[in-house]
């Protein structure tokens, strides 16, 4: 049986899971769109599904990007091509 110090109970609480690496906030059940989706259907996709961004794959299934929420909501086209370049 293991102690553990009185020190290190205070720096954590029992009931808070300790976080350390991407794999321990990462989503397995993954939603992505295709290359070609349109930006509404790619807004409707994030509402229905309550996340904030979408892998963008191509034909090959390879990454080619991510749209965010940031990316739709209050910028202008000259800010969306400015960030894209």
């Amino acid at each position: 049986m293991t102690r553990e110090s009185s020190s290190a109970k205070a720096e954590q609480p029992a009931d808070t899971p300790s976080l350390e690496t991407a794999s321990d906030l990462m989503t397995t059940a993954i939603v992505s769109v295709a290359i070609g989706t349109s930006v509404r259907d790619v807004a409707r996709l994030l509402l229905e599904n309550r996340i904030s961004a979408v892998p963008v794959l191509g034909a090959d299934q390879q990454l080619l990007g991510m749209v965010s929420e940031g990316d739709l909501v209050g910028r202008n086209d000259a800010d969306r091509v400015a960030k894209r370049d």
